[in-house]
């Protein structure tokens, strides 16, 4: 029985090379679109993990780095998850940006991550769905993932609709500049109005 297993396949991962591939780069990313990044190798690896695999009550796989001398008893695969979550917030992956806030440095959000509209190519969408696998994986273990990932985010996952005030927590400038264009002249009364209260 699969839930009998201790852990699904053994991946090589080589952390070694995602350091030489950013500098190398001088973008940041961890080889073309983030393919030398160990979130990019386990998305290589993505079809290793079948539905059986992914019902593993822990270890959905287990890591052999190369180049290290790294027994996994689990804490092998725990650090290739830690990896994957850093990388994919400091730019060697380029599935999520930092929110506009954050880029300049005013409002709330601000430490916080949106997924990346421009990340559009077929090797993007594998990665977005690898990264399905790891919020699915990380709930149904209960281990949670260390990904800062601003609110709205989570509501366009669950389906909610956003309102302007998610949007002016990732952007304080956004609405405001929309209702600048709309009506110049009342900016203050339909910012008021569109974040809940009387203009």
């Amino acid at each position: 029985m699969v839930r009998d297993r201790q852990h699904g396949p053994v991946v090589e991962l080589n952390r070694l090379q995602v350091c030489r591939y950013r500098s190398k780069q001088g973008t940041g990313l961890a080889g073309s679109d983030g393919l030398k990044s160990v979130f990019g190798q386990m998305t290589l690896k993505m079809s290793q993990l079948t539905p059986e695999i992914l019902a593993l009550p822990h270890r959905n796989w287990k890591v052999k780095f190369v180049g290290e001398s790294v027994d996994d008893c689990g804490g092998g695969y725990s650090e290739s998850i830690a990896e994957m979550c850093e990388e994919l917030q400091n730019g060697s992956v380029p599935l999520l940006i930092m929110t506009p806030n954050g880029r300049e440095e005013s409002g709330t959000s601000r430490d916080c991550f949106l997924l990346n509209p421009t990340a559009r190519s077929q090797i993007h969408l594998d990665m977005f769905r690898f990264l399905g696998m790891l919020m699915g994986i990380a709930i149904r273990t209960g281990s949670p993932l260390n990904l800062t990932l601003a609110e709205p985010v989570w509501k366009q996952i669950a389906g909610i609709n956003l309102t302007p005030a998610d949007i002016t927590e990732v952007d304080k400038d956004y609405i405001t500049g929309i209702l600048s264009f709309l009506n110049p002249l009342n900016v203050s009364a339909g910012l008021k109005c569109c974040l809940g209260g009387k203009p």
